[in-house]
């Protein structure tokens, strides 16, 4: 199971992607001395990871368990399930939690998401998960009201 505080960073495909790239980055300063390994987190990495890492390895002094954590990490993250989801608006790193956290309730806990963005569903939601798709958006809706009128007209 993924650390809930790592859960709490990654949100998206994104993410998960970012968090791969930087424990790989880690994994090959590993056997370097701690003040590269230290430098790298404080310079180069976002914050919100920088901390995670710094915490996360500071209660380990060698670097073999040290590199056994950040694997274990690295394989957990790259096995995090993907929903996607199209929405109609730009969400907010505050919206993208939200809607991560219903998902993470519904579906379990080691879940991210890939969002897409096309104004013209309208409101609503499509959603793909394990190659099942759901539209659940207004456009939809709309589209079988119009069209049931249309045959009605006739």
């Amino acid at each position: 199971m993924v650390d809930e505080t790592l859960l709490d960073i990654v949100v998206t495909t994104e993410d998960r992607e970012e968090c791969i790239a930087l424990i790989d980055q880690l994994l090959s300063l590993i056997y370097t001395n701690d003040s590269s390994l230290l430098s790298f987190l404080h310079s180069d990495v976002p914050e919100i990871f920088s901390k995670f890492f710094l915490n996360y390895l500071q209660t380990t002094v060698d670097s073999q368990s040290k590199e056994r954590i950040l694997r274990k990490l690295r394989d957990e993250v790259s096995h995090l399930e993907k929903i996607s989801i199209t929405v109609a608006f730009r969400p907010s790193r505050n919206s993208l939690e939200k809607m991560v956290s219903q998902v993470r309730k519904q579906y379990g806990s080691n879940m991210v998401m890939e969002v897409h963005y096309n104004p013209e569903i309208i409101a609503g939601a499509e959603i793909v998960y394990k190659g099942i798709y759901r539209d659940m958006t207004s456009r939809k809706k709309l589209d079988e009201v119009l069209n049931g009128m249309k045959g009605k007209a006739l």
